[in-house]
């Protein structure tokens, strides 16, 4: 279809041209060259977005740099969708110049693209070949046992002992069953925990493509190429698919070597739910029972009978062997082929010469039986390959296996290490070794990694002095510190040259920075480890570091949800500070204990917490941690929504950030002063705070902390209205915390972004954002970031009608909200699910989840939950004709939403108490909420009413009431507008109508629109 440059050209431009119509970009040429996928505009977009950002030069961004102007080119003009004379005006550039950049920039585009396609179409491949031996012997029973439970169940499990000859009978089975024509898939796990979900789909991918089945592969591909795959179990169901439609057999060779992988245990447990459906056959060969079938029994392989081992020692050229040499052998090996195999071997270079003698017939027996104890055939081999190499190669080796990196070959601080220890010829004898195939080359690259097996094993050969691997580690500690930026691997080998100080200050530091980059399970191991060795000592120094160590992994378990190691962390850091009798250490610890309370929603708690760091820090006469005190307790208190106190422990805070210089407190105290402002609605003192903190941020060069204001700014934007701003602000953050590899702040920044769009009515655009959030939150253990962005999501599938993924979502929510003690967003999630029961009409389990909600938020003081949940109870009763319950709801929501000047908020109490003066024919009062709401909406907009359509039917319906027909008609026109509007920008056409039809209160809009409207 693209077959020449010009025409592949010419798609590329359309394709970005059409940046932002995902409707066109899914059925365009380029799309269906490109992406085997079912979702393909949006997959395009994200690949197109990817090849703007791929030929984007290194550096700091610059406008008016030459080398720049390709890029800004693409991202002005078709990614920001900006006018061609508005980017020409932006660069300063005319229009001759413009079009030379811009020619430039695509034709980039296109060479990326051509890469893509490539990348797209699998390799050249043949099946996966059978691994089958010369001189398969004996065996028939069992061949005939296995071959009737994989005919009869679809499943046949092989369970053995190493060397039992699992593979070989597995084979032979393979082999008789695909020669009747079954379209089969060897996969052998030789790499063990080097093999991984994503590995072992892309084996079976390629498998697929060798029997012509290429749509998984170029699927696999496809996910690699954006910015956030489906999730693992998607990529599962879809690989389920294409194998229960083809009914292959599925053969898992060694899969004891990932039965500590949850996710490989997960898909093998898919496999075998397909297997008992009768939609596939598997076939696995495994030295224990598998985890996903516990519940099955399998009776172990046995060696070879006696005739069968015979057998196998003569058709492998063995015959001389005396029978009471052979009964010997049988008894020690088991009548494992492995081990008769390997005794051969022996035998062929000259260990039975004289067989008759006793020296040698004791060397058979100990050979047998140290092949019987050592049980594991690779240990066996690499202790062979050991006993070849020279002392230097040993040495060589020994350190390496040290390091967790490839090694690059021009590394110097590698080689100085490596020569440092004795190895003087460093290239010769790395490249000596690779040939040997211990080392690996990385394709396509300089560098050079040791093979996982090998690195094990000569990791646990040191054979060096105490002394000498305390240097050992202390210089590769140093090379990861210094050379490669690696703190968690740098931490980790002064703690095993015994430098415990250091190794705990190292990673207490960057506790945040390690866990953004990723590696919070690792952090948490390690720190763990410290403090376990921490505590055997009692000097005050350890102390000191104990009490870090414990900050440390209170930090983590904070960001992670881990609430009751969280909980335990902070007691450790309490009786620590206490022990010390500092009471800058005991302040720093109520400080952590009310941020605590307040994230588990104790707000109360949280402020008693603050006031006794408080008391502390102003003992100590330390003013840096009172000012921390102060901020710790403002932030409690506007949680309660206690505005007035908490702004003044705030400028109390920033009033002592300012004395002694401290500008990140100063930057974080205006940050929370814009909070209380932008809660308050008073959205002008909001920015003014926010921009405060930001110039501060800037000027410190703290990018983090320009971040999280940039999102602030956002979200102040995003509440005036200000949209296109409001997204700026989030794709500035954005594009910081991708830079610095801060994950948390990225998924932050995405969420963000999908809230922008949700308020713009584009739902679609929203759940990608939210479900790319979701997936780095997800990935870096963040529970509470989950559990608020599936909240998003399903507030998503709500509002276009998919009632089932919504309360899916809001389920998954409250199951990690209450996992974390997070009583406030247990709550929020209760009313979500209250709202998808109202909806689909279940109004007493709506009242019941209501209930439960309106239980906690009045335990907690949240009046802004208890006011949505008070609204939404107000609702419910209505339906159910509690008009007495409903008046009383919406009053005292309304008297929340005034209170803490939630202007539009109150409009939907307003409305609801219309509805129920219409209800009781009292048609002036019903006029008069009804009034008050339609002149909110006519000066402000519909801007923060959640419920907009509900209010404009209520409005409607009383104004019928009271004779206004026309009026009516036309708050009527207005509202169908808006929905009409929001409805346009879905361009799934299934969506669409969800939207439109399943949604009741958009249904009703619709219906009453075409009944009443006038013609």
């Amino acid at each position: 279809m693209l077959d020449n440059d010009r025409t592949y050209k010419q798609a590329v431009r359309r394709a970005l041209a059409h940046f932002h119509d995902t409707a066109y970009l899914r059925v365009c040429p380029l799309a269906e060259a490109l992406l085997p996928v079912t979702d393909r505009g949006w997959a395009l977009q994200r690949l197109l977005r990817t090849a703007v950002e791929h030929i984007k030069p290194l550096g700091t961004p610059v406008e008016d740099d030459r080398k720049w102007r390709p890029y800004w080119v693409l991202y002005y003009r078709y990614v920001q969708g900006q006018s061609r004379w508005r980017v020409m005006s932006k660069l300063a550039i005319s229009d001759a110049t413009f079009i030379r950049a811009q020619r430039k920039a695509i034709m980039a585009v296109c060479d990326f693209m051509r890469d893509r396609e490539r990348d797209f179409h699998p390799p050249p491949v043949s099946p996966r070949q059978i691994p089958r031996i010369e001189n398969f012997v004996g065996r028939e029973g069992n061949l005939t046992a296995y071959r009737c439970q994989l005919e009869e169940e679809h499943l046949a499990v092989i369970v053995g002992p190493a060397g039992a000859g699992k593979t070989a009978l597995g084979a032979e089975l393979a082999a008789a069953w695909q020669a009747e024509d079954h379209p089969l898939l060897w996969v052998t796990l030789r790499n063990g925990r080097n093999v991984t979900l994503e590995s072992l789909l892309e084996e079976i991918a390629l498998s697929l493509a060798a029997w012509g089945q290429e749509s998984y592969w170029r699927f696999l591909q496809a996910e690699r190429r954006k910015e956030t795959s489906l999730a693992p179990g998607s990529q599962v169901r879809y690989l389920l698919t294409i194998l229960e439609q083809g009914e292959y057999t599925i053969c898992l060779d060694d899969l004891q070597l990932t039965s500590d992988d949850p996710a490989i245990n997960a898909f093998c447990a898919d496999l075998l739910h397909s297997a008992e459906q009768r939609k596939l056959w598997l076939l696995v060969m495994s030295r224990v029972r598998p985890n996903f079938a516990r519940g099955r029994i399998f009776k172990p392989l046995d060696g070879l009978g006696w005739e069968d081992a015979r057998h196998l020692l003569a058709v492998n050229g063995l015959t001389t062997l005396p029978e009471a040499a052979f009964a010997e052998l049988y008894t020690k090996t088991g009548g494992l082929p492995v081990f008769l195999q390997l005794f051969v071997a022996w035998a062929h270079n000259g260990g039975l010469a004289n067989i008759e003698s006793e020296e040698v017939r004791q060397k058979l027996v100990a050979f047998a039986g140290n092949m019987v104890q050592e049980r594991d055939i690779r240990s066996y081999l690499l202790h062979q390959l050991y006993n070849t190499l020279t002392s230097q190669e040993r040495r060589f080796l020994t350190c390496v296996a040290v390091f967790r990196l490839p090694i690059e070959t021009e590394d110097m601080s590698v080689a100085a290490l490596l020569k440092a220890e004795g190895v003087q010829d460093v290239e010769t004898t790395l490249m000596a070794l690779a040939e040997r195939y211990i080392f690996v080359p990385l394709v396509g690259q300089n560098q050079i990694t040791l093979h996982p097996l090998v690195r094990a094993y000569f990791a646990r050969r040191l054979r060096l002095s105490p002394t000498d691997q305390a240097r050992l580690h202390r210089r590769v500690g140093e090379y990861y510190e210094c050379s490669v930026g690696d703190m968690l691997e740098s931490g980790y080998h002064y703690f095993e040259a015994g430098d415990v100080e250091r190794a705990a200050r190292l990673l207490s530091e960057n506790t945040l920075c390690l866990i953004n980059a990723g590696q919070a399970g690792s952090t948490r191991e390690q720190l763990e480890r410290l403090a376990s060795h921490l505590a055997r000592s009692e000097t005050v120094q350890n102390l000191e570091l104990r009490f870090d160590v414990a900050a440390a992994r209170e930090q983590l378990c904070h960001l992670l949800g881990l609430r009751e190691k969280q909980k335990a962390a902070l007691d450790i850091m309490q009786s620590l500070a206490e022990e010390l009798s500092d009471d800058r250490l005991l302040a720093l610890a109520y400080n952590r204990r009310s941020r605590f309370y307040r994230t588990t929603g104790k707000f109360t708690t949280a402020i008693t917490a603050a006031q006794a760091g408080l008391k502390a820090a102003r003992l100590a006469h330390d003013k840096t941690t009172e000012a921390e005190s102060l901020q710790y307790w403002g932030v409690a208190l506007w949680l309660c929504d206690d505005y007035v106190a908490a702004r003044e422990r705030h400028q109390q805070a920033l009033a002592l950030t300012r004395e002694t210089g401290e500008r990140s407190g100063e930057a974080n105290n205006l940050n929370e002063l814009g909070n209380i402002y932008y809660r308050l609605d008073e959205l002008a003192a909001a920015r003014s705070f926010y921009e405060q903190a930001l110039d501060i941020w800037r000027i410190m060069g703290d990018q983090r902390g320009e971040e999280k204001i940039l999102n602030n700014l956002g979200l102040v934007w995003c509440a005036l209205g200000d949209y296109v701003t409001a997204r700026e602000c989030h794709e500035q953050a954005l594009t910081i915390v991708r830079a610095i590899g801060d994950q948390q702040g990225e998924a932050a920044s995405l969420n963000n972004l999908g809230v922008v769009y949700y308020n713009l009515g584009h739902y679609v655009v929203a759940r990608e954002y939210y479900e790319q959030s979701l997936a780095i939150k997800w990935a870096v253990g963040d529970q509470q970031g989950q559990a608020n962005t599936l909240n998003n999501l399903g507030t998503v599938w709500r509002v276009l009608g998919n009632y089932v993924a919504a309360r899916e979502h809001f389920e998954r929510s409250l199951v990690l909200k209450r996992a974390i003690s997070d009583l406030r967003g247990e709550a929020h999630s209760l009313n979500n699910l209250g709202v998808v029961c109202y909806e689909e009409a279940e109004y007493t389990a709506a009242q019941a989840y209501y209930e439960q909600a309106l239980g906690i938020t009045r335990t907690t003081s949240d009046k802004r939950e208890t006011g949505f949940a008070l609204t939404n109870l107000g609702m419910v009763l209505e339906r159910l004709g509690d008009l007495d319950g409903a008046e009383a709801a919406y009053r005292e929501s309304l008297f929340i939403r005034r209170e803490i000047g939630q202007a539009a908020l109150a409009i939907e109490d307003m409305a609801g108490l219309g509805g129920v003066a219409l209800a009781r024919s009292r048609w002036q009062e019903a006029k008069q909420y009804a009034e008050e709401c339609l002149v909110h909406i006519t000066a402000h907009g519909v801007a923060g009413i959640e419920y907009v359509f509900e209010v404009y039917l209520t409005c409607v319906r009383v104004l019928e009431a009271c004779g206004e027909h026309e009026r009516a008609w036309g708050v009527l026109a207005k509202a169908h507008a808006l929905l009409m509007e929001r409805a346009d920008k879905i361009e799934d056409e299934t969506l669409h109508g969800s939207f439109l039809k399943n949604v009741p209160i958009h249904r009703e809009v619709v219906q009453k629109w075409e009944c009443d409207a006038p013609r």
